[in-house]
């Protein structure tokens, strides 16, 4: 892992929350990621930013076929964000292992 690798890895442990928690969801709108985060909507919003400042995610927008509201945002990851979920769980695996 070069050093540039694990300073985006680990900039921020919210940012790889974010991309952790969209490798296995695939995709999700902001009020998925802010319950499964157990924080507001407003800070996801926050966190989606950054990591979207660093390419590592995308998205896009849903029309609703029920109910009141407009289209949401789904955001899932960029190549980018796949590789840097990997190296995510590379540093895991390397800190679980005795």
């Amino acid at each position: 892992m070069s050093e540039t690798e694990i300073k985006i890895v680990c900039h921020s442990a919210r940012v790889c929350q974010i991309v952790w928690i969209l490798s296995e969801m695939k995709e999700a709108w902001i009020e998925e990621l802010a319950k499964e985060m157990g924080i507001c909507e407003v800070s996801v919003g926050r966190i989606l930013r950054k990591t979207d400042k660093y390419g590592l995610i995308t998205s896009r927008f849903v029309e609703k076929t029920s109910g009141p509201g407009g289209p949401r945002r789904y955001y899932f990851l960029t190549e980018k964000g796949k590789r840097q979920a990997k190296l995510i769980k590379a540093c895991n695996e390397h800190l679980l292992t005795p």
